[in-house]
């Protein structure tokens, strides 16, 4: 009896063992999602590219980046993926994921844009 209770004490400290790790890491992301929602230096970088400052090129792609795979690996998790479809109206894994969406075409465009000033 006493084999019994022990291997279930044992698999009960592993699964909350488990589980606590599986927390934290979600609390990380969590946390980093936050970060990127809260941060205006990035809604203004690509505010003053879109208004025609082309050096902030590189600084806006290497931010873009950095947020999408923030983005596409808090869509990985169960629980972030629930909470950030209740925080939102739109899909935004879904638009993340999507090679057309809005934020990469824009990209491109200023991309674009700004070749043909470099150009000139």
């Amino acid at each position: 009896m006493k084999k019994v209770v022990l291997i279930a004490l044992l698999i009960l400290t592993v699964v909350i063992v488990i589980s606590a790790v599986y927390l934290s890491a979600t609390y990380r992301q969590a946390k980093e999602l936050l970060i990127i929602v809260n941060d205006d230096s990035i809604k203004q970088d690509f505010s003053e590219l879109v208004m025609g400052d082309c050096s902030k090129l590189d600084g806006v792609e290497n931010e873009l980046a950095d947020v999408e795979i923030k983005v596409i690996s808090a869509c990985k998790n169960p629980i972030l993926k629930i909470m950030i479809k209740k925080a939102s109206k739109d899909d935004i894994c879904k638009e993340v994921l999507d090679p057309n969406n809005t934020m990469k075409q824009m990209l491109s465009t200023m991309q674009d844009f700004c070749k043909n000033q470099e150009a000139a």
